[in-house]
């Protein structure tokens, strides 16, 4: 998906990890939401050309998950989805959006460092699902990252993942949904592995003592 002036420009291609030539083209419908509107159309073809009611409208593609089919944005459409925009998209909006990036950059389609900057615009989500797509993706970058490049990325997990952290709080609460303990138990996880935060690895022996 991709914007050209006040249209929205979709396009498909066989998705495979790694380069493919399969030419095959399916009938696609498409559900869309443009600023907060529901629409559906059908991509029968190579591409197929969206009038947008205005070049700053914000689109989700596959809206309500009902493709089955990844979604790539362009940099300017994914950088829409950030910020305000994140607050009126569902759960499941939130998480294919993650999933989907995650799975561009193992296709090699886009750059683990774009994909981190992403998800770094979505850290103050507090859904379970959405923290494990991040969390899937980080590990992902992670066995990519190595040399002078391992420190500044464990910094930047460890700046994502502890203000979710500090607004759970590292105890239960009181009437907390199961849910929530899952959350809490997978930032401590990649705060202490991935962040390799000293802190969070004495608090995990202490728990465990």
């Amino acid at each position: 998906a991709r914007l050209d002036g006040s249209e929205l420009v979709l396009s498909q291609q066989r998705f495979a990890y790694g380069d493919t030539d399969d030419p095959t083209l399916f009938v696609v419908p498409v559900h869309l939401l443009v600023d907060g509107q529901e629409s559906k159309v059908l991509l029968d073809g190579a591409d197929l050309r969206v009038p947008l009611p205005s070049a700053d409208s914000t689109v989700v593609v596959n809206a309500g998950g009902h493709g089955y089919y990844r979604v790539a944005y362009d940099a300017t459409l994914r950088s829409r989805l950030l910020g305000p925009a994140l607050a009126t998209l569902t759960v499941l909006d939130r998480y294919n959006l993650v999933d989907d990036a995650w799975n561009e950059v193992v296709a090699g389609r886009l750059a683990a460092a774009e994909y981190l900057a992403f998800v770094e615009g979505i850290g103050a989500d507090r859904e379970y699902a959405v923290w494990q797509a991040i969390a899937i993706g980080l590990r992902g970058v992670g066995r990519l990252v190595d040399g002078d490049a391992l420190e500044p990325f464990r910094a930047r997990v460890a700046a994502l993942v502890g203000p979710a952290l500090a607004d759970l709080g590292w105890r239960p609460a009181a009437g907390e949904g199961d849910l929530t303990a899952k959350l809490r138990g997978l930032l401590v996880g990649v705060l202490a592995v991935l962040g390799n935060d000293a802190d969070a690895q004495q608090r995990c022996r202490d728990l465990v003592v």
